[in-house]
């Protein structure tokens, strides 16, 4: 699609991989723990460590993401100038892949401790194929955002379901549909606050600081409230709410 776009792509991937690198650390130092968890407790208690995790990521990944999406064209504008800005749908793709890679964290991240690598070998190759076809045939309509949409595609058609569908069926020998209940509830509320932010941003006319001080501050606010109230009376809330007591009575001794 030519060095221009490449160009103005990397100013978005420097702001991407300084918060990947963070959530790689996360998960890194979570891997060990779950392997030990998976090997040495009954399978209840890992399902619903499992839980948790994906919960926390969920929300984690979700405040992210709204954040990327509200923020990033403001944020570049400020800093380089309008000219160095991709339009909301191209945004919107790159965002989605974000997402896509790391809520999926969690499942590799069991299904690994798990030693359940035999079950989707062949995934790489048909992830691969399907991005590389996609890409060629929808950068020829859309562009740069024809490139994002193929990733997109492939981690949709290839790993979203497959992965999830291994670790429930050859460890936890359960439906993947509650799995996927939470998927999208998950994926709902951060739907549903990134739409609330951009309409309570329709009288922003031209990007300033006070106008990025307003939309930042909102992004702050509604998707964290929104997890916050929709999930408050379920079991992994109290689970956080649980350790989060116990650091407080830590540092208040």
């Amino acid at each position: 699609v030519g060095v221009i776009e490449v160009g103005l792509y990397s100013n978005y991937t420097m702001i991407l991989h300084a918060i990947q690198k963070f959530l790689n650390l996360i998960f890194g130092a979570l891997t060990s723990s779950v392997g030990n968890l998976m090997h040495s407790e009954n399978k209840e208690k890992s399902y619903n460590v499992f839980k948790n995790v994906f919960f926390a990521t969920s929300w984690i990944v979700g405040f992210c993401s709204v954040c990327f999406y509200i923020l990033f064209n403001p944020f570049i504008t400020l800093w380089l100038g309008e000219r160095y800005i991709f339009n909301d749908f191209v945004v919107f793709f790159i965002v989605l892949n974000f997402y896509l890679t790391f809520i999926r964290r969690p499942v590799n991240t069991f299904k690994h401790c798990a030693g359940l690598f035999r079950n989707d070998r062949f995934k790489p190759f048909i992830e691969s194929a399907i991005n590389l076809v996609t890409s060629i045939l929808l950068v020829q309509k859309f562009g740069i955002a024809g490139v994002f949409m193929g990733t997109a595609i492939s981690s949709i058609t290839a790993c979203v379901y497959v992965e999830p569908y291994i670790l429930y069926k050859h460890f936890y020998k359960r439906s993947v549909l509650e799995y996927f209940t939470w998927f999208f509830k998950y994926l709902l509320v951060t739907v549903l606050a990134t739409t609330i932010i951009s309409v309570l941003s329709i009288p922003i006319q031209t990007t300033t600081i006070i106008s990025f001080a307003y939309q930042f501050l909102l992004c702050m606010v509604v998707p964290n409230l929104l997890f916050y109230l929709l999930f408050r009376n379920t079991s992994e809330m109290e689970y956080f709410k649980n350790i989060l007591k116990k650091i407080l009575r830590k540092v208040m001794r």
